[in-house]
């Protein structure tokens, strides 16, 4: 069924939705988190990179995993570790075990996240890729800009317990979701073979786009001490002026990846 791709990837699209909404309570509830249990601003930030540092650790374990199990057991996996997350953060008393319970989140996220790319990549090709992986890419700060004000008001009417619960029940529903999606058809293996066959030019500009788009969010911080020395700044003052070298990585970084992505003659990647 033609349209069957297209239920799959909205699926796709609030799991990886859930993410950026159970990535933004802590966030919502930081001064709320601070008074109860008695943490500072730099505390605050610890949980909000244990979130984003088993991206960097488990995406490539994940990864082989993915080689041995169906992708909708993984990401059925990672979602329900969010909601084990969110569920614990709820019930937290102090830093530690916030911290622990925020990481796990973490590494629920990045095998959704995982999971949610390859399935889109299976599910779409041609022309329709670009759309759906442009789809795909906007979940997640969708999923962060709903939670600000949905938190917020969570926050200020039961406490922040309620903020990380919800960040559970988000979890589940999309964990019920992807739990009635069927897996896409497998491709043929020649065409397996095909795609699986990435020349090395290819693989060059993706690791140097990769690169650059970590150095893009490394230079953020310093557009921020730069342009705000003296009074701190809002986020648009870094990302928002062609001057900046945060906007100068992201053209780059598109220049890399629109390099890597042009037909060539002589290469069996479509």
């Amino acid at each position: 069924m033609p349209g069957r791709r297209w239920v799959i990837l909205a699926v796709l699209f609030a799991a990886r939705a859930a993410t950026g909404f159970q990535f933004q309570s802590v966030g919502s509830a930081a001064k709320l988190l601070m008074q109860d249990l008695a943490i500072d601003y730099s505390q605050i930030g610890m949980l909000l990179g244990a979130y984003l540092l088993p991206g960097a650790i488990v995406a490539f374990p994940a990864g082989l995993l993915g080689q041995r199990f169906q992708e909708r057991t993984l990401g059925l996996a990672g979602l329900a570790l969010m909601a084990i997350s969110g569920v614990a953060l709820s019930v937290c008393d102090g830093f530690v075990a916030a911290l622990a319970a925020r990481t796990i989140g973490g590494v629920g996220a990045t095998i959704a996240i995982l999971v949610a790319t390859k399935m889109t990549t299976d599910c779409f090709d041609g022309r329709e890729i670009v759309l759906a992986m442009s789809l795909l890419q906007v979940s997640w700060p969708f999923g962060a800009m709903l939670a600000l004000p949905i938190q917020a008001f969570i926050g200020q009417s039961f406490g922040w317990p309620a903020v990380m619960m919800s960040g559970a029940i988000v979890a589940s529903a999309a964990f019920c979701a992807f739990a009635l999606v069927s897996e896409p058809s497998e491709r043929a293996p020649q065409a397996a073979a095909e795609r699986s066959k990435l020349p090395h030019s290819v693989l060059i500009a993706v690791i140097v786009a990769g690169k650059i788009w970590g150095a893009t969010s490394a230079t953020r911080p310093c557009c921020w001490w730069r342009r705000g020395r003296r009074r701190l700044r809002p986020l648009r003052l870094s990302a928002s002026r062609s001057g900046s070298p945060s906007w100068r990585f992201q053209r780059a970084d598109i220049s890399f990846t629109g390099w890597a992505g042009r037909p060539r003659r002589s290469s069996s990647v479509r």
